[in-house]
């Protein structure tokens, strides 16, 4: 009798996020950082491209995204949702010093 034994390998199971980062009018974010964790590790980085676009491993549903950039507020989103990540012009705060 034979027997065909199969195994998965970690880089076989994993998966791929990819999608682009765009600001609030819907033109594409170079140079946005991208990171994934899972709970309280980071398990990926990248940095989007020219057009806003990355590709990124994940591969549970329990991971999340987080796209930072200077200048915009960060957005943490769902692995599962990051497709398309739209980053908000950071609001400018108030600091004044007086001589």
């Amino acid at each position: 009798m034979a027997m065909l034994v199969l195994g998965i390998t970690a880089s076989a199971a994993a998966q791929t996020t990819s999608g682009v980062v765009v600001d609030q009018t819907g033109l594409p974010l170079p140079g946005v950082q991208i990171e994934v964790t899972r709970g309280t590790d980071a398990v990926a980085s990248t940095v989007s491209g020219a057009d806003g676009t990355f590709s990124i491993p994940t591969d549970a549903e329990s991971d999340t995204v987080t796209a930072t950039l200077d200048g915009f507020e960060p957005a943490k989103l769902p692995a599962s949702r990051a497709a398309r990540i739209v980053l908000e012009v950071a609001h400018a705060t108030e600091s004044t010093t007086e001589i």
